[in-house]
């Protein structure tokens, strides 16, 4: 939590790479889709 900056939730990390907050999603409903998308892409990225 202190690499990525965490500064308070709800707040969603994926892969120790990303962090998705309501702020960088737009709104707190478009944090589910943004993880999403992101995880897909990671999966896509190890499948290679």
């Amino acid at each position: 939590m202190r690499d990525m900056q965490l500064m308070g939730v709800p707040a969603l990390i994926i892969d120790g790479q990303y962090l998705v907050s309501p702020g960088s999603a737009g709104s707190l409903d478009n944090m589910p889709q943004i993880a999403y998308t992101l995880i897909a892409r990671i999966r896509e990225e190890r499948a290679e």
